[in-house]
């Protein structure tokens, strides 16, 4: 049974292999010259009916809509589990890694220049090892990221409906309505202008988020010690049922304090010393909640599994590395932006297990914020089903070996009605892989709604690894690389192990004292 049907592409996984062969294998009746020239340029200008490449710029700005997204919305709370200091230095070492990240990529890709997905590179590299390396972490990390834009979807749902008090279980049944008929569209081509108007929505959001928190931040601190406790209240106010959805026309809607600033008051209801949320140069917490912030500031920069898509895309390679850097400046810009500000406007007492989105006290402008979310992550979520049905029926695709793709060509020589038969048994076998992703998404959520938890243990699954830990194995192996960036590799590679083992760890055991009761978490 042909299960990897090659109009069924995901970001991950380009199957146009065919093509690439036949145009490859077709230089041989050119002559010698053209033959070479064929084996040397980019793979994409071997596949008919696409692209002959983009320009870097265009490729660092996929990068970034791809890159920046709800991982953004839980920086605050990162820099509330590990404090100043920790918080800024994992921002340098992950700005820093995914520049060099993409140096790696880069030289990667042009070592073996036929490769379209990364498990063919880590097969160049150690064989079967490699692939098994690639299959257990990236792809495993992968399996498991359609649940945060399901929880993320959900939550966005119900924070733009506040004021009608959506139910839990309505807004599941709402976003599995419409998650499947979209996770139907097989080409992402066809949703790419629906992925722009998200990303904006999401540039929109951000922007509403982080204007709030700036003037919740000079409001407290032009309030002093006596008006603390009336911000306190105040937010309190905002977020009780029955409050107006928009602002009151003489109402400063910016300065509307978030439900966090409560706990800024002293037991007693006593006023603290200033108005300013507090905050700590090394967080107080246990060393799993600080754990989990770094993993966390590691998801907001992952987005590494699609850089093969991508680099088959770009017009020359050996300028991806640009792309790359362009997107981590803008990408550090931003999350530096959000994270301080954040941090400076609602101190080390937020909640730090729910998205920013959900703090922050609902009106008008909060409803908008969480609609361009909702947009966003609806986007993302029917990427990542394609993802995931596409990844698992590589993996069957893989297991079957080659017998079912020539049985599939077979058939697609026969009979008109056999061809529409294979068709339709291919949408049959698509329908049910998205249709057990959205099942697994949903039960996942539903048992553990706990953004910070699961960001957590989906970067420590495959985010880590695919940015500095299995690119730097395979480059020491494939690359000639000089005696110190030799040992900068064995080293990063430690370090992405590391991180991954202790961040898996404390995300599971921050998990379960949320389930045991630690508070926190999206609203059930």
């Amino acid at each position: 049974m042909d299960l990897e049907e090659p109009g069924l592409t995901a970001p991950l996984l380009v199957p146009a292999r065919a093509a690439a062969d036949e145009a490859g294998g077709s230089g041989d009746g050119d002559g010698a010259g053209a033959g070479a020239g064929a084996a040397d340029a980019p793979l994409q200008q071997q596949r008919e009916g696409r692209r002959r490449g983009a320009h870097w710029l265009a490729i660092a700005v996929i990068l970034t809509t791809d890159m920046v997204g709800i991982g953004t919305l839980g920086l605050p709370a990162d820099f509330a589990r590990l404090g100043w200091l920790p918080a800024l230095a994992c921002l340098a070492l992950f700005i820093a890694g995914g520049v060099y990240s993409g140096s790696v990529y880069q030289r990667l890709a042009l070592r073996v220049p036929r490769a379209v997905v990364f498990d063919e590179i880590g097969s160049e590299a150690m064989g079967k090892l490699g692939r098994a390396l690639v299959f257990g972490t990236i792809y495993l990390g992968i399996l498991t990221e359609p649940c945060i834009f399901h929880l993320m979807t959900v939550e966005s749902l119900r924070q733009a409906l506040s004021h009608i008090d959506l139910s839990r279980p309505a807004a599941h049944a709402i976003v599995v309505a419409l998650i499947l008929p979209l996770a139907q569209v097989h080409h992402l081509e066809d949703v790419a202008w629906v992925a722009i108007f998200g990303t904006a929505a999401m540039i929109l959001a951000i922007g509403i988020v982080v204007a709030k928190l700036a003037a919740t931040y000079l409001a407290a601190s032009a309030a002093g010690a006596a008006g603390a406790a009336a911000l306190a209240a105040a937010a309190a106010a905002a977020s009780a049922p029955g409050a107006p959805l928009l602002p009151q026309p003489s109402a400063a809607w910016l300065r509307r304090p978030p439900r966090a600033l409560a706990a800024v008051a002293a037991p007693g209801g006593a006023a603290p010393a200033a108005g300013r949320a507090a905050t700590e140069w090394v967080a107080s917490g246990s060393f799993y909640a600080a754990m989990v912030g770094v993993v966390d500031i590691a998801f907001s920069f992952g987005g590494q599994i699609n850089w093969m898509r991508y680099i088959t895309d770009i017009g020359d390679r050996s300028k991806f590395s640009r792309a790359v850097t362009l997107t981590e400046a803008i990408m550090g810009s931003l999350y530096l932006l959000t994270g301080v500000v954040g941090y400076a406007a609602l101190g080390k007492d937020m909640d730090v297990r729910s998205p920013i989105s959900s703090v922050l006290p609902f009106d008008g402008w909060m409803a908008a914020a969480n609609a361009g979310v909702f947009l966003h992550c609806l986007v993302a979520y029917q990427v990542m089903v394609n993802v995931w049905s596409s990844s698992l029926l590589h993996i069957a695709s893989s297991r079957s070996g080659s017998a079912s793709t020539e049985s599939g060509s077979g058939g697609a020589s026969g009979a008109g009605g056999g061809a529409h038969d294979g068709g339709a048994r291919r949408r049959l076998v698509w329908l049910c892989v998205t249709c057990g992703c959205v099942a697994f998404s949903t039960a996942a959520v539903w048992a553990f709604p706990f953004f910070s938890e699961m960001m957590g243990i989906i970067a420590s699954l495959g985010d880590i690894m695919s940015m500095f830990g299995l690119p730097c194995i395979f480059a020491v192996r494939l690359l000639k690389l000089g005696r110190a960036e030799t040992a900068l590799c064995w080293a990063l590679a430690a370090l992405a192990v590391a991180l991954s083992g202790a961040g898996l760890v404390s995300s599971a055991q921050q998990l379960a004292e949320a389930l045991g009761g630690g508070g926190g978490g999206v609203r059930r």
